[in-house]
């Protein structure tokens, strides 16, 4: 009888410490898929980012360009209107 219940005990004590290790295995494989989709998506994003900093700068440039343009032009015309 005790000699079953050792032998029991062993057994239960090895399906424990395959499925820890299975376990683990699962985790480790789970964090890295996690790991792997997040520096994608970081990836994904700073290209988002990129491309709406260079509209930015396109339309920041666009206005300044118009500004320059329109003092110009006021220049020209304030001479114009004094001679």
């Amino acid at each position: 009888m005790d000699e079953d219940l050792q032998a029991i005990k062993k057994r239960l004590e090895t399906k424990l410490r395959e499925n820890s290790h299975e376990l683990k295995e699962f985790s480790r494989e789970r964090t890295e898929q996690m790991a792997r989709e997040m520096k994608s998506e970081i990836g994904r994003l700073d290209m988002r980012m990129s491309g709406l900093e260079r509209l930015i700068w396109n339309r920041l440039l666009v206005f300044a360009a118009g500004v320059f343009l329109g003092l110009a032009m006021a220049a020209i015309g304030l001479m114009l209107l004094s001679v």
